[in-house]
């Protein structure tokens, strides 16, 4: 029945036969066609303004996070902006890392520079002197 659905109101709304000549061409009773067509002509305009207000949100959302996207790019691109082309010893990339910045994290500084998250949380610890007793 749910497929006879479509073609029924298409067939009503047209207006070139008549509710009762399209009951009996499919077998249905004229009040009920006439119940689906009242029930799509009061959704229709619910559902076009909606899908039209759902795209325009989605475009809205869309805008925000590539502007939030190519927000954290530029901030990105400064701080890359710092490294010059010559090669820096483990010691001068951990000296590079700003671990209080305001919008890139240590994680995102370390992937940009190439070095592991433990490399820079790392501090050496000093053998206790009985380490060296025993060598």
């Amino acid at each position: 029945m749910a497929l006879l659905r479509p073609e029924l109101y298409w067939k009503s709304c047209e207006g070139e036969k008549t509710l009762a000549e399209i009951a009996a061409e499919f077998g249905i009773h004229p009040n009920q066609i006439f119940t689906w067509k009242k029930h799509v002509m009061e959704a229709l305009p619910e559902l076009l303004s909606s899908k039209v207000k759902t795209s325009a949100k989605e475009q809205e959302e869309l805008q925000n996070e590539l502007y939030q996207q190519i927000g954290e790019l530029k901030v990105q691109n400064e701080f890359l902006k710092k490294l010059v082309e010559a090669p820096f010893t483990l010691q001068e990339k951990r000296n590079m890392i700003q671990g209080q910045h305001p919008s890139l994290s240590v994680q995102c500084q370390c992937r940009l520079l190439g070095l592991s998250v433990s490399t820079y949380y790392y501090r050496p610890v000093n053998p206790a002197p009985s380490t060296y007793q025993l060598m």
